[in-house]
């Protein structure tokens, strides 16, 4: 099945271009080039990725993919019925997933009473707060593991050996998601009950996930360029999910 983009008319390297940063202090670059290439819209993922983009340019129409952020929160728009701006695109309602990953981690494990929650700090501070909310109102105490690469899973989870009735929450994280198997396997090793927003986890080893399919975003976010292209204001196409 052809990818959407190509369905709209889009081929790389004549009127779609390609572009990635490990190191976001490269963004204003690669904005200014992708304008000088005469591009119409930015597709970016990822909460560091959209701010830096957000930031290097108030004029050039940026579709998001950030399933992390809230974007008033976080000042990228004012508010969802009209966000102003630049910025369009795709958003979770974190709260509420936040309390669900609670609700079900705690009914297939009844006896936890502390939760771990994974977070990487460049997703930014909203779903870490609203996980630690839900986990207080569910008389559960948080604390968080802060991780910078999927490498870390390991030696975090072997820290937290000796610390009985603890379950683990991998909150939303492009960086973290990268590479499945290394959760999963870390959860099985050292026995922790982990619940993820990737279906991918669930299936290397962590016990649950739940979330959105993922694999839409990418479509839809393709969708809502087109229509910017083609007329269609950022301030009536914002999607909070």
């Amino acid at each position: 099945m052809r990818p959407v983009w190509q369905k709209l008319g889009y081929v790389e390297g004549e009127n779609l271009f390609l572009r990635s940063a490990a190191d976001l202090s490269r963004v204003p670059t690669l904005v200014a080039e992708l304008i000088g290439l005469g591009v119409g819209v930015l597709i970016v993922v990822g909460p560091a990725a959209v701010k830096a983009t957000a930031q290097a340019t108030k004029t050039m129409p940026i579709v998001a993919i950030d399933l992390e952020t809230d974007p008033v929160h976080a000042g990228i728009a004012a508010n969802f019925n009209r966000p102003g701006g630049n910025v369009t695109g795709l958003f979770l309602d974190q709260p509420s997933l936040a309390g669900k990953w609670l609700q079900f981690l705690r009914e297939a494990v009844p006896n936890i009473d502390r939760v771990a929650l994974v977070w990487d700090p460049t997703s930014g501070p909203y779903q870490l707060d609203a996980a630690k909310a839900a986990a207080r109102a569910m008389s559960l105490e948080p604390f968080v593991l802060e991780l910078r690469s999927s490498e870390g899973f390991e030696a975090a989870f072997r820290k937290l050996g000796s610390e009985p009735k603890t379950g683990i929450i991998q909150l939303g994280s492009p960086v973290l998601a990268a590479s499945p198997p290394r959760l999963g396997e870390a959860s099985l090793k050292h026995r922790f009950p982990t619940i993820s927003f990737h279906k991918p986890h669930a299936r290397t080893g962590a016990l649950m996930s739940y979330g959105p399919n993922v694999e839409v975003y990418f479509p839809r976010a393709a969708i809502l360029a087109d229509m910017i292209i083609k007329g269609a204001s950022t301030n009536v196409l914002n999607e909070w999910n």
